[in-house]
């Protein structure tokens, strides 16, 4: 799945991030039910501390909106969630593994 957020002029990494986290969630929402664990890979620290905390940032729809997403997850399919930082997206194919074996 994709989404087309606007120019460059419109949004900013940081905002593209919280979208991915958005449509992460939307994706594992339509999953199959047998599916009970959902983790997002995001290499953003910053978008993954708007989220745990997002008082007062900018682009409060896009984090309310993403964390609404996460949080519907949890309630409607009882799904845990975990959101892992990976720095510069390195390694996630290893990541995706190693979660796979613990299946």
């Amino acid at each position: 799945m994709h989404q087309y957020l606007g120019s460059d002029k419109e949004y900013n990494i940081y905002a593209a991030e919280i979208a991915g986290v958005e449509l992460a969630a939307d994706i594992a929402l339509s999953s199959p039910t047998s599916y009970m664990k959902c983790i997002i890979y995001i290499d953003s620290q910053a978008a993954i501390l708007g989220l745990n905390t997002p008082g007062k940032q900018s682009g409060q729809r896009n984090l309310t909106s993403a964390i609404t997403g996460i949080q519907s997850l949890i309630d409607r399919r009882q799904m845990s969630t975990e959101i892992i930082w990976v720095p510069g997206h390195k390694d996630i194919m290893r990541r995706f593994n190693n979660c796979r074996a613990d299946y």
